[in-house]
C-alpha cells in the first residue's frame, strides 16, 4: 500500500527469516535473524520491476508493534502459558 501497489494488482513483497536455535557455547538460545525487502515487485509480461518505498514512520512501527504484543499476548493466554499480571497493563 506504501507505494501505490496492492497484491490484488500484482505486487508481491519479500521476507527471509533465519532460525538460529543454539549460541556459540551450544547452548539453547531462539534468535531470528529477517531480511525483509523494502519494497515490491511487480511482473508486466516478462519484466519484473521492483518499487522501493520510505521507511515506516515512528507512529506506523508503533502501530504494528501495539498490535503484535496483543495478538502474543492474546495467544499465550488463551494457550494458558501466560498469567497476566494485574500490575502491568
Amino acid at each position: 500500500r506504501r507505494a501505490d501497489l496492492t497484491r490484488n494488482g500484482g505486487a508481491r513483497g519479500g521476507v527471509v527469516t533465519l532460525i538460529q536455535r543454539f549460541g556459540g557455547a551450544v547452548d539453547v538460545n531462539l534468535h531470528l535473524g529477517m531480511v525483509v525487502l523494502d519494497g515490491v515487485s511487480t511482473k508486466g509480461g516478462d519484466t519484473l520491476r521492483f518499487h522501493e518505498v520510505s521507511a515506516p514512520s515512528s507512529t506506523e512501527i508503533q502501530r504494528l508493534l501495539d498490535a503484535i504484543v496483543v495478538r502474543v499476548l492474546r495467544n499465550r493466554a488463551r494457550d494458558a502459558t501466560l498469567i497476566r499480571d494485574p500490575e502491568q497493563p
